[in-house]
């Protein structure tokens, strides 16, 4: 069962990925997912898919894992 904050993010994320440009060498759902978690700019989302996305596993992570992932690995 989806949380409210699972639920929150998913309509966020669909969102941006309908009315979003694109960004050249960058996944448009890694960057927008990014962006929405962490509730950044696309310049600090970029930033921190380069520096700490390698150890994420995208496919298999939660919502909640991701923001936790990025707090984690900015802390």
């Amino acid at each position: 069962m989806d949380t409210l904050y699972d639920i929150e993010c998913k309509q966020k994320y669909e969102e941006m990925l309908a009315s979003e440009p694109r960004e050249p060498g960058y996944s448009p759902s890694q960057l927008f997912s990014v962006m929405v978690v962490m509730r950044c700019s696309r310049e600090k989302a970029k930033s921190l898919i380069d520096k700490y996305a390698s150890e994420l596993d995208w496919s298999e992570c939660t919502w909640c894992e991701m923001r936790d992932y990025f707090i984690l690995c900015t802390s």
